[in-house]
């Protein structure tokens, strides 16, 4: 019979390889990030590493691939853990910040674009922080996740314009409308899931304990 959620087989490991594969993408969006300031790679080589690099966020998928090889997942820790939960969300953050920023330093992405996403990933680690700040467990939901999904794909329709589409002017308006649209979405996404993030109740123990910041 299967599990119905991770939190249900989550150990106190702290090092495994799920965690190596978050922190591996942290570190992937920090670097590419800074390849790109330094310009020490161009548009595409940028987009294609990024995209090689987000194959990292699979630990879930890699974890139930491999769970009818138990030896397998033993002698390489290959085991969900309730600080690879909060280390994938921070690489996710970091390693979105670390190429956006890069990529924007670069001239790859507009400001408008930057400063929508960025203040979007800001404000919804800024809500989340302050609930579990209060003793509360928000849980990713499937518009927070779309919401993620839609800002990667901005952020690759931009990097597309300047690695495949700078000598059609056809190709460039596609990915252009694509990005500007995907963009809007995503951040009107991100403002759905802060919303629903916000209605996260708080134990009334820590009501009572701790100033209200954002209500």
């Amino acid at each position: 019979m299967g599990f119905r959620s991770y939190k249900d087989i989550e150990t106190d490991e702290k090092f495994t390889f799920l965690t190596g594969m978050s922190t591996a993408r942290a570190l992937a969006g920090l670097a590419l990030g800074g390849l790109m300031i330094a310009h020490s790679i161009d548009a595409t080589v940028a987009f294609g590493l990024g995209v090689a690099a987000d194959f990292t966020d699979m630990e879930g998928s890699l974890y139930l691939a491999t769970r009818r090889f138990p030896d397998l997942q033993r002698d390489l820790r290959i085991t969900p853990t309730k600080f690879g939960g909060e280390a994938d969300a921070i690489a996710d953050k970091i390693f979105h910040a670390g190429f956006i920023i890069g990529a924007f330093i670069a001239g790859y992405i507009p400001t408008w674009a930057t400063t929508s996403i960025m203040g979007t990933e800001t404000v919804t680690a800024a809500v989340t922080l302050d609930k579990k700040r209060r003793g509360a467990q928000p849980r990713s939901s499937r518009i927070g996740a779309a919401g993620l999904i839609g800002r990667g794909l901005a952020v690759a329709d931009f990097m597309a314009i300047h690695a495949f589409a700078s000598s059609s002017h056809f190709a460039h308006e596609i990915l252009s409308n694509s990005a500007n649209v995907t963009t809007a979405l995503a951040v009107a996404l991100g403002a759905a899931s802060c919303a629903l993030l916000a209605r996260t109740p708080v134990p009334k123990a820590q009501q009572e304990l701790l100033p209200d910041t954002f209500n």
